[in-house]
């Protein structure tokens, strides 16, 4: 009787928390259209996206004319927060614009956070008021001034770090999912699934749920056998390789030529 309380009191606190981040980020769906940040050049290559498909081009390897003095941007950089947006905005029939779509994306990746934060602790196996807990907690994270989860890295007075905001999700399932298929083998396909479009969505937070995994599977755990994390993390990793290799390659075989900063 007090666990089902308990997940009910938890589901309504993470509703709550939910409901507060809807209301409190709502201007974003206003001002945060077209803003002086990052959201900028994210805008310009969804446009780019957007007419490479209604001219039969690549959307994944295009040319941006606006970047630099020209460069096929999308080519080897992370391609899914653009390729959500374009496919939301032809799903509707491009009867929205693409710039309300855009910011209704942005909006919805920043309001659910906590929801991940919610399901990525009960996936660790963390009791459901806990979960509820760290729910309430992620609205507050803050980093000073080092990109980091915190709204100043995504709101339209922030930094406008779109493929971020959407891949700070992904990443925290991933670890969830992929914590639930080391320690019991159960869920590795959707791990490897979650940990792929991680990287896919932001090459740097695949990195670091891939780490993660790792240290999951070395790390002294009296539950499950090392080697068998081991084998277990090597599946969704596998299954993650395939996943991004069509990103990953590009990135691979223009290293010569990139701007390595």
């Amino acid at each position: 009787m007090n666990a089902a309380r308990d997940r009910q009191l938890a589901l309504l606190l993470l509703t709550i928390v939910l409901v507060g981040n809807a209301v409190a980020l709502s201007a974003e769906l206003s001002i945060g259209r077209m803003t002086g940040n990052d959201n900028i050049s994210h805008l310009a290559l969804l446009k780019g996206m957007v007419h490479a498909v209604e001219t039969g081009q690549n959307p994944l390897d295009f040319w941006s004319p606006e970047a630099s003095f020209g460069s096929p941007v999308m080519r080897t950089y992370q391609p899914l927060a653009h390729v959500l947006v374009t496919l939301v905005y032809f799903a509707l029939g491009k009867t929205v614009s693409l710039v309300t779509v855009f910011a209704w994306v942005r909006y919805l990746s920043l309001v659910l956070l906590p929801a991940g934060f919610f399901a990525a602790a009960r996936l660790l196996e963390l009791s459901p008021l806990t979960a509820a807990a760290s729910a309430l907690l992620a609205p507050l994270l803050s980093t000073a001034n080092m990109y980091g989860l915190d709204d100043s890295s995504y709101v339209a007075t922030g930094r406008g770090l779109f493929p971020q905001s959407l891949a700070a999700v992904l990443l925290i399932l991933a670890i969830g999912y992929g914590f639930r298929a080391v320690r019991t083998g159960r869920s590795w396909v959707l791990a490897g699934l979650l940990l792929g479009l991680t990287a896919v969505c932001h090459f740097i937070y695949g990195w670091m749920g891939a780490v993660t995994l790792c240290l999951l599977a070395l790390l002294p755990d009296a539950a499950t056998a090392r080697w068998l994390r081991i084998r277990r993390t090597i599946c969704v990793g596998l299954v993650a390789l395939v996943l991004s290799a069509f990103q990953l390659l590009p990135v691979l075989i223009d290293s010569p030529i990139l701007n390595h900063s």
